[in-house]
């Protein structure tokens, strides 16, 4: 590579890597537009070969490893060694799932320049069919920068645009970390990118905002198919392989003291963190988001005074990094927080009609946790009753995981029915509530084998998380 074109390299690492990418909303225009590199103008060879322990995806003869997104045949065209996007014929995706992958991929858009921004040689590479890197002529072709050539759409521009003139093939080499969840569907390590088109380095180790379809994050399996995307326009592909990459090696996520805590006073609570080895640095936040290498740095301890999330990633002198620790410390007045609970015994199979039953037991939680209350190993059920303090009006979603049935309502609205004999499984519901105190009515049982119950929401600037204890009430609080 020409000495220039590092230099160039190198400027724009040093400028972006410092910014991190919730600076920029989505599409923002007035993000800077990358620098542009020339790649190198040899011609592409029209045959390429993959390493020995690739699985090639396309090499011009046949379709067999693809098909439609509804599972049926692919409809694009297929002309000597490409393939060639039809207009309305839908995306397609490999039979094939992956996970952790590197993928080699080359694309050229029509020759003829038709449109401009999104609508000229517009496609995209997607990883599990939720994670893209856009596809667009962006040779002289100006668009708001997270939706150029080589971006993760919606989140991060490229660091250059290296992008070729319209109808010349170009290539991208994308290694593709999969996003790592726990068992109760909470992020523990996002997805990653490193991208190089055209030879040039465009994203280093880019940790993803959610998906880049929806925005958020969605919880899903370990492997998923790649798709290319039928956006209108007719953009060619060729040479496709692909090679599976084993899980990154484990470092573990830092210590956080303490793991949880209900404080019912108002003396600060002290948090300490440790590292394992104890020279990992410490990146934590305070907010509920993810902590990244742009986080703050845990040096001491440090005192909480008020409910709080705390999320800690440990990393690594080249910012290889953990899971995500959690600690949810939770402040709350006793004479005026907490739900009721009343505990009922019996085989069920569906919830039962507790206006009917008769509780073995009955008291007050800060939350609806199992874990609070003294039950049997099976043939259970509980009521929880209280009221939930909404700070801004909304959309709110409730994500309701449990084993076996439970359901959730609010106010008058049943937001989440879960019922009936079933393993630990979530289902989510979605409801608009205005600033105030609810009614809140959480009910659950348990048949055999195994038990677990768990109530998570997020809103307007609330990332997912646990109900907060302080904003569980027994009575709303006299006007």
């Amino acid at each position: 590579m020409k000495s220039w074109i590092i230099q160039i390299l190198l400027l724009a690492l040093s400028g972006l890597l410092a910014q991190p990418a919730e600076q920029w909303k989505p599409h923002d225009r007035n993000r800077p537009q990358p620098g542009v590199v020339d790649p190198d103008a040899k011609q592409l060879p029209s045959k390429t070969f993959a390493p020995s322990d690739a699985v090639v995806l396309f090499d011009g003869s046949d379709f067999s490893n693809w098909q439609s997104i509804d599972g049926g045949v692919v409809e694009w065209k297929r002309k000597e060694e490409y393939m060639q996007v039809v207009k309305g014929s839908g995306a397609i995706q490999t039979k094939q799932h992956f996970g952790n992958c590197q993928l080699h991929i080359e694309w050229a858009t029509p020759e003829a320049i038709q449109g401009n921004a999104q609508g000229r040689g517009n496609s995209g590479v997607f990883f599990m069919s939720r994670y893209e890197v856009q596809v667009l002529d962006s040779y002289n072709n100006q668009t708001y920068p997270d939706g150029q050539a080589a971006a993760i759409y919606g989140q991060y521009p490229p660091l250059v645009n290296a992008s070729r003139p319209p109808g010349e093939w170009q290539t991208y080499d994308i290694v593709f970390y999969r996003p790592v969840f726990d068992r109760q569907g909470i992020l523990k390590r996002p997805a990653a990118m490193t991208v190089f088109h055209n030879g040039i380095l465009v994203q280093h180790n880019a940790e993803l905002i959610g998906s880049t379809v929806s925005g958020k994050i969605e919880v899903h399996g370990p492997k998923g198919p790649v798709m290319l995307q039928d956006h209108s326009n007719p953009v060619r592909y060729r040479n496709i392989w692909i090679r599976e990459i084993e899980e990154r090696q484990e470092i573990f996520a830092p210590l956080i003291f303490p793991s949880e805590a209900i404080v019912d006073d108002t003396n600060p609570l002290q948090v300490k963190m440790r590292s394992v080895p104890h020279d990992l640095q410490i990146r934590y936040t305070l907010d509920g988001s993810e902590p990244n290498r742009f986080s703050r740095l845990y040096d001491n301890p440090f005192l909480i005074e008020h409910t709080t999330i705390i999320k800690a990633r440990a990393f690594t002198s080249s910012m290889d990094s953990s899971l995500v620790s959690v600690s949810d410390i939770q402040y709350v007045d006793p004479k005026v927080n907490g739900i009721y609970y009343w505990l009922y015994t019996g085989m069920w199979q569906q919830l039962p009609d507790f206006a009917a039953l008769s509780p073995q037991k009955q008291g007050v939680v800060y939350d609806p946790a199992l874990d609070r209350i003294q039950t049997p190993a099976e043939g259970f059920a509980l009521l929880f009753r209280g009221y939930l303090r909404i700070i801004k009006e909304g959309d709110y979603t409730f994500y309701l995981r449990s084993d076996d049935g439970s359901r959730l309502i609010i106010g008058d609205h049943m937001v989440v029915d879960h019922d009936g004999v079933h393993g630990p499984e979530q289902k989510l519901g979605t409801i608009h509530l205005s600033d105030g105190y609810h009614s809140f009515e959480l009910t659950y049982f348990q048949e055999k084998s195994g038990h677990s119950l768990q109530v998570l929401f997020e809103g307007p600037e609330i990332t997912r998380q646990p109900l907060p204890a302080n904003l569980l009430y027994l009575e709303p609080p006299a006007k």
